[in-house]
């Protein structure tokens, strides 16, 4: 991999951050989304084809951060829906 490939991952993997940090704020924290894209990013670093990889992580993140807030959502009593008992 070239210097300016790997400055071109490393931008586009930031802005990853800065994309899923907009959609998932509140409810993940930042610190927390950071840590879920560098580690599924290095998941990738004996790829020799690297093209794609800041896509591949974006999804791969996205989709890991959708499961882990709707696991809170059932988890979290205060989100269920209120029953009026008569």
């Amino acid at each position: 991999m070239t210097a300016n490939h790997h400055v071109t991952e490393h931008v586009a993997i930031q802005e990853v951050v800065t994309r899923l940090t907009e959609a998932f704020s509140p409810d993940v924290p930042g610190w927390q989304i950071d840590e879920t894209v560098r580690r599924i990013h290095h998941g990738f670093d004996g790829s020799r084809v690297r093209d794609f990889v800041p896509l591949l992580v974006e999804n791969a993140a996205r989709r890991e951060l959708r499961a882990r807030t709707q696991t809170a959502d059932t988890l979290d009593p205060s989100s269920e829906p209120a029953t009026h008992s008569r």
